[in-house]
């Protein structure tokens, strides 16, 4: 009896080990997963930019349009300012322009400013110091009605010299010209014309201006000239600015001009447009172009044109017309290229006095004459001369500029008109005569 109640016993324990001994252990407490780790983000993307070259015919007007930030550099005559600011308001939504900046004081740069600060509220105002005094006497009233236009707009005011950089959001600006020492300014009438570059990302534009060969010294001197992508040409395209030794540091791959089709001064001038070939720069025109509008996005860009056409790479042709002389007068006719820039004579930058009130002109180019008599003699037979041959006399200015005269005619009842300069160079006597017809 007793071994058989033991082995019930002995086969109970060895059925509690063999159950024990399979049990799974109970599992640990889960850890807290670790969040993972963020992908990579994708480099962040510049907002579109937009760099207008506005065609204001015979000037400059550049706009820089950022989403809600508005830049303008220079703002063409008052003659073009009703069209530039119906431009301006189809990208200055809330009224408001952040900044504007004149390059210099002639009238074909800020003449248009005194509307566009009607119009518009503007923050900031960037200019060159130049005064009243500083202003030649032909840009004078023009630099004065913009002064006046600050002061009762109320906006910051900034005297821009080299150095000086602001930002608009991701838009980056430095000036590298005029240096704040005087002595250091370059020499000529453009030679303390501010030199504006902007920076977007990976791409650069430098706004030159009218500043000349001169100031282009005195930048490669100091060792600021920069490499960019985009170059706003100098003074219009003569051939006074865009040096080889400039374009070969600043390596423009876009040239952009501002002037109006048969411009007196025959401007852009084919030296300075086969300087910019050769750094291979593709050559955009408001006078071939019209409105020229440059979109980036801070690594690549790209151009639009109001007007489609092939890259410049020579001049326009200049009409053909020649004016006829009064009678009895015998000239040798030359082109007279002495006239044409700054780069030959201080006189390459006249401009025409107005129309008579109320009346247009659509003016052809000037035509070039000379002979061996004195400025006098050839004066007093033309003062004579023209209105013997039905021209009448609108108003003559002697001495205006240096030149012997300078007069105003017009003729058949005020449907044609007549300018008239005569000076002497290299001993020889200058005519030069520009005729006109009435406008629409």
């Amino acid at each position: 009896m007793e071994k058989l109640f033991l082995i019930p016993l002995v086969i109970l324990l060895v059925s509690g080990l063999i159950f024990s001994g399979c049990a799974k252990p109970a599992p640990p407490p889960e850890k807290e997963k670790a969040a993972p780790a963020p992908a990579p983000s994708p480099e962040a993307t510049l907002a579109e930019l937009k760099v207008h070259l506005i065609d204001v015919g015979h000037g400059d007007a550049i706009l820089i349009d950022l989403e809600d930030t508005q830049f303008l550099i220079d703002g063409g005559t008052e003659e073009t300012s009703s069209d530039l600011v119906a431009y301006l308001n189809n990208y200055i939504d809330d009224g408001t322009l952040e900044g504007m900046l004149a390059t210099h004081a002639d009238f074909d740069h800020v003449g248009g400013f005194p509307a566009v600060l009607k119009a518009f509220k503007v923050e900031e105002i960037w200019h060159n110091g130049d005064d009243e005094a500083g202003a030649m006497a032909i840009n004078a009233k023009t630099w004065t009605a913009f002064m006046a236009a600050i002061q009762a707009e109320g906006a910051k005011v900034h005297i821009g010299r080299r150095g000086d950089r602001f930002n608009f959001g991701e838009l980056k600006f430095e000036i590298l010209h005029p240096p704040e020492s005087e002595e250091d300014i370059a020499e000529g009438r453009h030679g303390n014309c501010i030199v504006l570059r902007l920076s977007y990302g990976e791409v650069d534009f430098l706004f030159t201006g009218d500043a000349g060969k001169p100031t282009e010294a005195v930048m490669l001197d100091a060792g600021i000239v920069p490499d960019v992508e985009i170059l706003k040409v100098g003074h219009h395209g003569g051939r006074d600015t865009s040096s080889a030794a400039f374009l070969a540091v600043a390596q423009p791959k876009v040239a952009l001009i501002s002037i109006d089709a048969n411009n007196e001064y025959g401007c852009p001038h084919q030296e300075c447009l086969d300087r910019l070939n050769q750094v291979g720069a593709k050559i955009y025109c408001t006078c071939a172009h019209g409105n020229v509008v440059v979109t980036t996005d801070g690594k690549s860009y790209t151009v639009q044109l109001e007007k489609e056409a092939p890259p410049l790479t020579t001049a326009p042709p200049l009409p053909t017309f020649v004016p006829a002389l009064p009678p009895g007068v015998e000239l040798d006719w030359s082109s007279m290229p002495i006239y044409e820039g700054a780069e030959e004579t201080e006189k390459g930058d006249w401009r025409l006095p107005p129309p008579p009130p109320g009346e247009a002109w659509m003016w052809e180019e000037w035509r070039f004459y000379t002979c061996e008599d004195s400025a006098g003699d050839v004066a007093d037979f033309y003062m004579t001369a023209m209105p013997d041959n039905g021209w009448e006399e609108m108003g003559i200015r002697p001495g205006l500029f240096g030149t012997e005269v300078m007069a105003f005619y017009t003729k058949d009842g005020g449907n044609e008109g007549a300018m008239l300069v005569i000076d002497t160079y290299e001993g020889k006597t200058i005519i030069a005569l520009r005729r006109a017809s009435k406008g629409e």
